[in-house]
C-alpha cells in the first residue's frame, strides 16, 4: 500500500497465508487476494484501512477484481456483499461493481456475453 501522503507498506497478511496481492482500491476498501497454501489458491481479501479490518471469504472460489464504495466486491462467479452475503452469478466474471448497486461482466471468465446484474 503507497498512501498519496506517506511511505510504502504492505498490507497485513492474514495467518496461514503465504502471500497475498491487492488489486482495487476505493475510499478506504483494498481488494485482493490472499493465497491458502491448502488449496493453492487466492481466497478473496479485503483490507479496510480506516478500521484495520481484515476479512476473506474462503467459500467465493475465485479472485477479486473490483470493489465499490461500500465494500461490495465484484468476482469470479459471485458478488460478496460486505455483510457477508454472497450471490452466485454462476460461471460469470464480475468486471464492475457501481455504487449504485449494479454489477457488469461477462458469462464467462474470458469470453461469454456481455452481462448487467441490478440491485447488488
Amino acid at each position: 500500500m503507497w498512501p498519496a501522503h506517506g511511505a510504502p507498506h504492505a498490507l497485513p497478511i492474514p495467518a496461514g497465508s503465504a502471500g497475498g496481492n491487492a488489486v482495487a482500491i476505493r475510499l478506504g476498501v483494498v481488494a485482493g487476494g490472499a493465497f491458502d497454501p491448502v488449496t493453492g489458491r487466492g481466497v478473496p481479501t479485503v483490507w479496510n484501512l480506516r478500521t484495520g479490518s481484515v476479512t476473506r471469504w474462503p467459500d467465493v472460489q475465485r479472485g477479486v477484481l473490483p470493489v465499490n464504495r461500500w465494500g461490495t466486491l465484484g468476482t469470479g462467479g459471485a458478488i460478496v456483499h460486505a455483510d457477508g452475503r454472497v450471490v452466485s452469478v454462476g460461471s460469470g466474471m464480475v468486471n464492475v461493481v457501481t455504487d449504485q448497486g449494479a454489477a457488469a461482466g461477462a458469462t464467462q471468465p474470458f469470453g461469454g456475453q456481455a452481462v448487467r446484474w441490478l440491485g447488488c
